[in-house]
């Protein structure tokens, strides 16, 4: 598992479109069957543990969530998330309730550092 903190890693200043105020992170490129699915969870909700099926993101949009993985379990706020490299036996969920995004990809290289 590895720890995503959105507002920490250095993004880069969106030039085209008339944009202004906006920058981007490329967070990585992937092959492949891609999924995205919004998880809602209830307090004391969660995804019990099984192994990832594809390599996979799973942001915090809201609230507060905990993901564990090979790297142990980690408390994550809205603006963060994790990476599951595939076959990782891992699980998720929220003590107070949350609203994330999980973003799956049969072969996703990431390309940010933490």
């Amino acid at each position: 598992m590895i720890v995503l903190d959105f507002g920490a890693l250095p993004a880069v200043p969106v030039r085209d479109f008339q944009s202004r105020g906006a920058s981007s992170l490329r967070l990585g490129e992937g092959h492949g069957d891609v999924r995205v699915h919004t998880l809602h969870f209830d307090p004391g909700g969660e995804v019990g543990t099984h192994p990832a099926g594809f390599d996979q993101i799973f942001f915090v949009l809201k609230g507060r969530a905990w993901a564990e993985g090979d790297g142990g379990r980690v408390e994550l706020e809205s603006g963060q998330g994790v990476f599951f490299a595939r076959g990782e036996h891992h699980s998720k969920g929220s003590a107070a309730g949350a609203l994330t995004i999980i973003l799956q990809v049969s072969e996703l290289t990431l390309e940010v550092s933490t």
